[in-house]
């Protein structure tokens, strides 16, 4: 947007033009994510504007710095359910979004022994206990 100030002490008149150029970094992250246990995770942070730097925290006042050097990337395996952070910084501007990483056990449940006869045939059934 272009903004004109006209300036006047009566006599004279001065003009001021002034562009303000609005910029949103469009920070996009991973999406939230359910994690099996002892897993490990890759969380990505992105804009359109090549030069934009990154910072990853665990916490909202990014009092820990889980990225070196503005990369986009931070691999992760948390032991709690956790709420990673991201802040894109281009230019003068930042965004920030963040990504919550839950966790699951893998468990599943199968059928007691059974004795089958050499030849026979069988079924078995497993089942999935965190559908």
């Amino acid at each position: 947007t272009n903004y004109v100030l006209l300036i006047s002490d009566g006599l004279c008149t001065d003009t001021i033009h002034q562009l303000v150029e609005r910029v949103e970094i469009d920070l996009q992250v991973s999406n939230d994510t359910v994690l099996c246990n002892s897993s490990e995770i890759t969380l990505t942070a992105n804009s359109p504007f090549s030069g934009t730097s990154f910072t990853w925290s665990s916490n909202l006042d990014f009092s820990d710095t889980l990225n070196v050097s503005g990369e986009n990337t931070i691999m992760v395996s948390p032991t709690l359910p956790t709420v990673y952070y991201a802040i894109g910084n281009y230019q003068h501007c930042q965004e920030m979004d963040s990504v919550l990483v839950s966790l699951t056990d893998a468990q599943a449940d199968i059928e007691r022994e059974r004795i089958v006869c050499f030849g026979d045939t069988t079924l078995l059934t497993i089942a999935n206990l965190f559908p």
